[in-house]
């Protein structure tokens, strides 16, 4: 069993040399999977093969730092975290070259980001879980975000909602977020109650932030949309109750 320490370590000091470094390419882009249900996320490797590399497992949650769940040795050893030792498995399929991390009766608690990694510097670019559960019993703001995949393409609008339900949107601040693959969260934007917006630095007035009192949303606009604007997008309110994210992909014309 190896330390936190010494898991970290690990990770940046095991990068091999080589032209041609491995690429990994992520499957399902985006899980929604009801509570108490199996989550499967695949990672396709291509350039090296799976049965001789060792794979690491981690996961972003809006406003926490990435957390490792797992360390999958080509020797089929798997050192688990203790908090992810129950519910989380590593496995292979040399049929596809590819690695699975599977998540059996998932919890809200487990919606997140998950990135496969290997050689301690090549990342895939992240599977987005979102566990659904039922409202009754939830006590404070509920936020809905919609879509929860959204494809537009580069110069158009996009458009997200965010409909919160045990709270009127015209009495609620909120705070937008953008997280891309392997970079840390960002705020881009609050819009408080008395309608004054206060935007991050380096995000202009191409994102605009509304409210739709009829339904009772969030709204943020960005127009002119560019690749560089591809990620998760989310919605908080009172500081600590966040949406579960919409994956905005911007394609080429």
């Amino acid at each position: 069993m190896i330390s936190r320490t010494l898991f970290a370590v690990t990770l940046s000091l095991c990068v091999a040399l080589g032209a041609n470094a491995p690429i990994l390419l992520q499957s399902p882009i985006l899980e929604r999977v009801t509570e108490g249900h199996t989550a499967r996320l695949q990672c396709t490797v291509r350039n090296a093969a799976v049965t001789h590399t060792n794979v690491y497992w981690g996961r972003e949650r809006p406003g926490l730092q990435r957390e490792w769940i797992l360390l999958h040795y080509s020797s089929n050893y798997a050192y688990m975290y203790p908090e992810f030792k129950e519910r989380f498995q590593s496995s292979r399929d040399s049929s596809n070259n590819s690695f699975i991390l599977t998540i059996t009766n998932v919890q809200p608690s487990d919606s997140g980001v998950y990135y496969c990694s290997v050689w301690g510097r090549v990342y895939g670019r992240g599977s987005q879980l979102i566990v659904d559960r039922t409202l009754r019993g939830i006590t404070g703001p509920v936020l809905l975000q919609s879509p929860s995949l959204g494809h537009v393409t580069k110069g158009h609008a996009a458009r997200l909602q965010c409909t919160m339900q045990n709270a009127a949107v015209t009495r609620t601040d909120v705070h937008w977020y953008w997280k891309q693959p392997g970079n840390v969260m960002k705020h881009i934007i609050t819009h408080e109650m008395k309608n004054n917006i206060r935007r991050r630095p380096g995000f202009t007035d191409r994102f605009q932030p509304s409210r739709d009192p009829s339904s009772n949303s969030f709204i943020l606009t960005i127009t002119n949309v560019q690749p560089r604007d591809t990620g998760v997008y989310y919605c908080s309110v009172w500081g600590r109750i966040y949406g579960r994210g919409s994956l905005l992909n911007i394609t080429s014309k």
